[in-house]
């Protein structure tokens, strides 16, 4: 018999591929606002600085610094103003975020072996997210994506109140799907939010670690690659 009956999945890059989908619509809204029209601002400083920017904003928002709002509002501008780019109040950097916003989670590029492992997975167990990612714009990425139809529960930060790796979240998407600790697993590439915070409520963990990265996190499986999903919970 399977130890696991519950699979809870992070969604931004533990599936979905959030650097990637980002990318190409940066590239895109550069092009569409005429951006390399200023001479101070060229697209591969652009994109770098917006990932560097968006993930100091998120390590706020996760650590309640910041509301959700002051990721959109404070985003470009910062952006803008740490490259240096002169003039760069003439630029319409609400409707810059706006497009951003309903562009980037059409983009429907997956982790490799996301497709097929879910597709596999799925015959086995009741599968859930568990996002600290806004509903409507993750609601967007599961669609354009295909993957939604996998998911029987998608648990936001927004629908539960609150955050991970607040246990919170955890016990709400625990009650939401009716699934005790001791049959769920929690899968994300975040050793603070996803790990850590399962840790918090008891819930087995496998830590997605595709850059392989040194830690000293105690977690119950750890893999590389999603396809290794497989020899942990078809073996179990």
């Amino acid at each position: 018999m399977k130890k696991y009956k519950h699979l809870f999945f992070d969604l931004d890059e533990t599936l979905w591929d959030y650097k990637a989908n980002a990318h190409e619509t940066l590239i895109e809204l550069y092009e569409q606002f005429n951006l390399g029209s200023n001479s101070d601002l060229n697209v591969e400083d652009f994109v770098a600085e917006f990932f560097r920017t968006n993930e100091e904003l998120w390590r706020k928002y996760d650590k309640r610094l910041i509301v959700k709002d002051q990721i959109r509002q404070d985003r470009f501008p910062l952006i803008f103003e740490r490259l240096g780019v002169d003039g760069h109040k003439d630029i319409d950097v609400e409707a810059l975020q706006k497009n951003f916003i309903y562009e980037s989670p059409k983009k429907g590029k997956l982790i490799d072996h996301a497709a097929e492992i879910l597709i596999t997975l799925s015959k086995h167990y009741s599968m859930h997210i568990i996002t600290n990612g806004f509903e409507e714009i993750q609601t967007t990425k599961l669609k354009y994506s295909g993957i939604e139809k996998y998911f029987q529960q998608v648990i936001t930060s927004e629908r539960a109140h609150a955050q991970k790796p607040d246990p919170d979240i955890f016990l709400f998407a625990l009650e939401a799907v009716k699934a005790n600790i001791s049959e769920s697993v929690m899968i994300g590439d975040n050793l603070i939010s996803d790990i850590q915070g399962a840790r918090g409520v008891g819930m087995d963990q496998v830590f997605f670690n595709p850059d392989k990265r040194n830690h000293d996190l105690e977690v119950t499986h750890e893999i590389n690659y999603l396809f290794e999903l497989s020899g942990i919970l078809l073996n179990v």
